[in-house]
Parts: structure tokens; sequence; C-alpha cells
């Protein structure tokens, strides 16, 4: 018996793949926040946030920061800051 080509992929979602730490990131991302602007908020380096944005827009499928944020933000991602939920 073989498996139809068109056999339905269960994929996992993009909130369920990503890292806590890129979680971090995107929040951050969505506000049009720069790499160095990242890095210095969540203490990072700028190559390991940089390491961080590539990994998210390659689990989200785009090729650019101002896709990801529009599909992060459509997504329900926001800062604790922008929530109003200032630390």
């Amino acid at each position: 018996m073989q498996v139809a080509d068109s056999a339905i992929v269960v994929v996992p979602s993009v909130q369920t793949c990503l890292t806590s730490r890129e979680e971090s990131v995107a929040r951050l991302l969505v506000l049009g926040l720069s790499n160095k602007e990242i890095a210095a908020k969540l203490k990072l380096g700028k190559g390991t946030v940089k390491a961080h944005v590539s990994s998210i827009l390659f689990k989200l499928g785009v090729q650019t920061r101002y896709r990801a944020a529009v599909v992060l933000y459509q997504m329900g991602y926001r800062s604790d800051h922008a929530q109003g939920r200032e630390s």
C-alpha cells in the first residue's frame, strides 16, 4: 500500500518552533529595533542576535526583517512594553 502524493503533512506552528530566546528577539523585531538595539536590550552580542533573526526568518519562510515583523505581529507577537507591561 502506497501513500498518495497528496498526503497531509502536519507541520508544527512557528510559535512552537521558536526557542524562548527567539521569541524574545521576535517581540523586539516587531517593534522595528535593529540588531544592535535588540542586543543591548537583551544583553546579547550583535552576532548572536543576527543568528536568532536569521533563524526566525528561516522558520517563517520569509526573506526580510520587515516581512518577518508583519507576520510575527499578525501572529500576536508583541513586546511586553507594547502591551503595557513595562519591566
